[in-house]
């Protein structure tokens, strides 16, 4: 087992990212931490077991693979991956969609598996939504407890990106948008049905508390548009370019306690995930090689944000965020965050 990855360099601004680096200059940071010397790869230091922070009670977290049968609970601390048989779950075979090709998590609320990941799933936990694979597109909605099937929404296939109150958000496909199936932001009411479009513009694949994240569509005239995270106020709709990291896509992986982006830059030969402050400001938390190398991290799933911190898995195990304690792994279980740790 390995304990994390240590915390490196200070609160910095992306100003460029070309070539084989990812350079960053000096800017402010949000609270103080300990920061410890700085190191050109991740530096992991070996611990009997992976732990929460002392004052984290000790908890179960769901996590799977794609396919129905593959989830399990892994036990924190500790590490220990138990496969649970009742992981083997299907959607409604009155419904048409797309269910567990999407995923698997684990409904607390309603203690059961569900065919879908988790951020389809409604907060609450009482019904979860999935889209129709009908030409006529749609939602189904489920209720989680009793397995009834209702469509919304038909007319336009939709592709979900979260079910956040108080709405489903999807991007809808367009065919007279060029070089493009999907664009656009769409909050869907799931009882109603009724579609509120909060902007035509972009592609967007990551829904926070007050803002979606994403990148403007594809042109081939603007060969670069994809290394621009794009912002989106919920509120108001709208639309800010964000973080430009020339040569490479900034991506959101999730957000930490104080609902701040948790952001990933990676190019062939370097790696670095911060926290985005503002626009083109990041406070750096870790700094690693780049895809080429094993070492570089690549993230399965949708994070989970819960009171010990942002879950997620990669490629490396399953990791633990904390502002306090940076990136650290919990568990060499390698499957998707299923739901939070209870």
């Amino acid at each position: 087992m390995v304990r994390g990855l240590s915390l490196m360099g200070a609160s910095v601004a992306i100003v460029a990212a070309t070539g084989c680096s990812l350079p960053f200059a000096k800017a402010q940071a949000v609270k103080p931490r300990p920061t410890p010397s700085p190191s050109a790869s991740p530096m992991v230091s070996p611990v009997v077991a992976p732990s929460l922070s002392p004052t984290s009670a000790p908890c179960k977290i769901a996590i799977a693979g794609s396919q129905p049968g593959s989830g399990g609970f892994v036990t924190v601390p500790g590490g220990e991956f138990v496969a649970d048989s009742t992981s083997d779950v299907k959607i409604p075979t009155s419904a048409h969609g797309y269910g567990y090709a999407q995923g698997l998590s684990f409904d607390h609320a309603a203690a059961k598996w569900v065919p879908v990941r988790r951020a389809f799933v409604e907060p609450s936990g009482a019904r979860y939504a999935f889209p129709s694979s009908d030409v006529d597109g749609g939602l189904y909605i489920v209720n989680a407890r009793t397995g009834n099937v209702r469509e919304i929404a038909k007319g336009s296939p939709y592709d979900m990106i979260e079910w956040r109150d108080p709405g489903i958000y999807a991007i809808r496909a367009d065919s007279q948008v060029p070089y493009v199936s999907y664009h656009g932001l769409y909050r869907i009411n799931p009882d109603s049905g009724a579609v509120q479009a909060l902007t035509t513009r972009g592609r967007w694949s990551v829904i926070g508390p007050v803002a979606a994240w994403g990148y403007d569509v594809y042109d081939p005239n603007k060969p670069d548009a994809s290394h621009t995270l794009l912002r989106l106020d919920l509120a108001t709709g709208g639309v800010v370019a964000y973080l430009t990291t020339p040569g490479t896509s900034p991506s959101v992986i999730g957000f930490d306690e104080q609902d701040r982006p948790i952001v990933n830059v990676i190019n062939d030969v370097a790696q670095q995930i911060s926290i985005l402050l503002g626009g083109n400001q990041v406070d750096q938390i870790l700094s690693g090689p780049g895809y080429q190398s094993n070492e570089a991290f690549s993230f399965n799933g949708d994070a989970v944000t819960d009171s010990h911190g942002m879950w997620i898995g990669s490629n490396r195990g399953l990791m633990l965020f904390t502002y306090l304690d940076g990136l650290k792994k919990v568990s060499d279980a390698t499957g998707r965050v299923a739901g939070g740790c209870h």
